[in-house]
Order: C-alpha cells, then structure tokens, then sequence
C-alpha cells in the first residue's frame, strides 16, 4: 500500500481526532470536567502544527505504512504537548 503523500483530508480528519482525543484524556480524570471551547481550540491548533510537520516531512514522497504511523504519532504529539501545557 504506497499512497503519494498525506492528503489533505487525511490531514484534516486526523487532526480532528487528535484533538478530540487529547482533549478527551486531559479532562478524564478531573472531578469536575468542563468543555473550555477556547483550550480544544489550542489543542486543535497542536494537532494541525503536528500534521504540517508531517506533510512537510513526507511531502510528495510514497507513504507506506510506516509512513502512516509517524504521521499519526506526530499530530498526537503536537495535541499532546499543548494539552498538557495548557492543564489548568
């Protein structure tokens, strides 16, 4: 399976669920747990930068599985680090 690069969908939909994700684990354990619209958006923002890295890195080039993996794993990261940065 080699596909030409990230599409932009693909992008879009795993931003998406990064940031649903990581906003969705910051808040799990928390006794009182609030939807703060402007801390998603933050964390979305994490998401996109991840997956701009990612569609930089692999560009135009082939993407195989592998290549799959570490697109995730980069717009996670991006979620990540800026859910964990903006923990009240």
């Amino acid at each position: 399976l080699l596909l030409s690069g990230p599409s932009w969908a693909q992008l879009m939909f795993q931003s998406l669920g990064a940031s649903l994700g990581a906003h969705g684990a910051a808040n799990m354990h928390k006794a009182e747990s609030r939807f703060v619209p402007r801390r998603f958006l933050r964390i979305a923002v994490g998401a996109a930068g991840g997956s701009l890295c990612s569609a930089v890195t692999f560009g135009k080039g082939e993407l195989d599985l592998a290549g799959f993996i570490t697109s995730a794993m980069l717009t996670s990261l991006g979620a990540l680090l800026v859910a964990l940065s903006t923990d009240p």
